[in-house]
């Protein structure tokens, strides 16, 4: 009875410590309002170690198409457009980056398995996708998951969010190739659903939230990208980067977040889902 007894406590106390392993990076990251994305400031190499870079395989050009969030072992939340006409053997999945096109110490490549489009997914609405990786990554020192939100939880106004990645640089058109090599951050002060309506996105969904421009802007090259708020001692992944303005830095179009706590019970099935169960949770492709 005693060992039994053991084994279940030990069990509950490995599932409880893992639970808390998210968004704790074991590198700080530097904090200031200076900080942006566009014409911006570098992260502090390692202090988000759930950025996850998604490139095109080798033979395809070797291009990074997208932003990520690793959320365990062998799943990557992103946007869903980022997922769109692509076969999962035409992508490579990089964690542990700081500059890309460079090898960083502790960087792991991964092949995706399964690539899922949120079922209800168009063009940036419901903008939300998972990668399966084939094989668990080994996490480490640049190498961690971040937290997700409780569900149905509504962003309030002018909470201090961080949107990181190696999008544009300079306030230029989308077509113009001017992508950061390292990666950057910016703090993003949001906007709740009701107050983007009002102000920029009249059609705005529910399962949508905003950001503003007050210390600078994600922009292209930055699509899929996480979107952290620290809280209860831990950084928790609110949004995925859908969307902004055309021509990067103009203002006067918000930044469009797919909340992660409206979809989190989606991403929990998902995860939990086999092969057949996938088909009901997935856009078919």
């Amino acid at each position: 009875m005693s060992t039994l007894l053991f084994t279940v406590l030990l069990l509950v106390s490995t599932y409880c410590t893992g639970q808390q392993i998210c968004g704790r990076p074991n590198i700080s990251p530097r904090l200031h309002n200076e900080d942006r994305i566009l014409g911006g400031w570098e992260a502090v190499p390692g202090s988000w170690p759930w950025q996850v870079a998604i490139y095109l395989h080798p033979l395809l050009g070797g291009d990074m198409v997208c932003g990520g969030a690793l959320i365990s072992p062998r799943h990557v939340l992103t946007a869903a457009h980022c997922l769109r006409d692509v076969h999962r053997s035409m992508l490579r999945i990089h964690l542990g980056v700081h500059t890309r096109g460079v090898k960083d110490a502790g960087e792991q490549v991964a092949i995706a398995q399964h690539l899922c489009m949120h079922r209800l997914s168009y063009k940036t609405y419901n903008d939300i996708g998972i990668v399966t990786l084939r094989t668990p990554i080994e996490f480490g020192e640049t190498i961690q998951p971040v937290c997700l939100p409780q569900p149905d939880e509504e962003m309030p106004d002018n909470e201090t969010l961080y949107v990181m990645g190696w999008g544009k640089t300079e306030a230029t058109d989308v077509d113009v190739d001017d992508t950061s090599p390292r990666l950057k951050q910016t703090p993003v002060p949001s906007l709740s659903t009701d107050t983007c309506r009002k102000k920029f996105i009249p059609l705005l969904l529910n399962s949508t939230f905003c950001g503003a421009h007050t210390y600078g802007s994600a922009c292209h090259g930055d699509s899929g990208a996480p979107v952290v708020r620290f809280r209860d001692g831990v950084w928790t992944l609110e949004g995925v980067l859908a969307g902004g303005p055309r021509v990067c830095g103009l203002t006067t179009t918000a930044m469009r977040f797919t909340s992660v706590s409206w979809f989190v019970n989606w991403v929990h099935r998902y995860v939990s889902s086999n092969a057949l169960e996938r088909n009901l949770l997935c856009k078919p492709v």
